[in-house]
């Protein structure tokens, strides 16, 4: 998928038909009856790094899920679902639409609205390209500092032991995603929110996805998260740490 239809998707922009057909490049082939070589680059697309999605016929489902997990063992391709894909992206501090930021046409509120670079998306801004509508107001608005900036949280699991520990129960945290806003303090002000957060098993750490005042978005910040245990509210410490949270070299291309 190119740029022209990725950034207008992650601001929620309605797409055309059109749009789709003239800027999404197609994998075209089909499978033989035969023992000929397929016609679809199977290896190619098990070690692709974006998502794919199959249309096709019933009667090619399996045939083609077969074809695709032999391709993809070299490169330890596993079939996962949307649960686990939700802590992946958390875990690879990548925000959804609706849930970590709101896009300007789904704003009920002015308070929901954000700057790309508000909901860490400034990625998808090419201000030294084409002129387009807003890019005066985004420049202008690159050279200060945010108002709102999205950042990631490590909470204390330490202290959500303690508070587990405190009502007689053994600490329980959940093995999906949470996308549950919860109120981010700083010495009794409340200064920011989280919007996705989980457990990540391949980092044994309680992390989160939070949009907080620019002023305490710096890594290594000490912030505090509301944490509720027995239906009683808490407060655990959390620290400002660098997005995304796992990013190994050997997942780089």
């Amino acid at each position: 998928i190119t740029s022209a239809i990725a950034a207008p998707a992650y601001a929620g922009i309605p797409l055309s038909h059109r749009d789709f057909t003239s800027t999404i490049g197609v994998v075209t082939g089909h499978e033989r009856p035969d023992k000929e070589k397929s016609a679809i680059d199977w290896e190619g697309l098990a070690r692709s790094m974006v998502t794919l999605v199959f249309l096709m016929g019933v009667k090619n489902l399996t045939s083609i899920c077969r074809n695709l997990m032999e391709a993809g063992k070299p490169h330890r391709l596993l079939p996962v679902g949307l649960d686990a894909l939700d802590i992946v992206r958390i875990e690879a501090g990548l925000v959804l639409q609706g849930v970590d930021y709101y896009s300007a046409p789904t704003c009920l509120i002015e308070s929901r609205k954000s700057s790309p670079f508000e909901a860490g998306i400034g990625f998808a801004v090419d201000l030294d390209g084409r002129s387009f509508v807003g890019g005066e107001a985004l420049e202008a608005e690159s050279r200060l500092p945010l108002k709102w900036k999205l950042v990631g949280l490590e909470l204390s699991l330490p202290d959500i032991e303690k508070l587990y520990s405190s009502v007689g129960l053994p600490p329980v945290l959940p093995i999906e995603a949470c996308r549950t806003s919860r109120p981010v303090h700083q010495r009794g002000r409340q200064v920011g929110y989280i919007t996705s957060s989980t457990f990540s098993p391949i980092l044994k750490s309680a992390i989160a996805l939070a949009t907080v005042e620019g002023s305490v978005g710096e890594p290594g910040t000490g912030l505090e998260v509301e944490f509720t245990i027995e239906h009683v509210h808490h407060r655990i410490p959390a620290t400002v740490v660098e997005r995304p949270f796992f990013d190994p070299p050997r997942k780089r291309s």
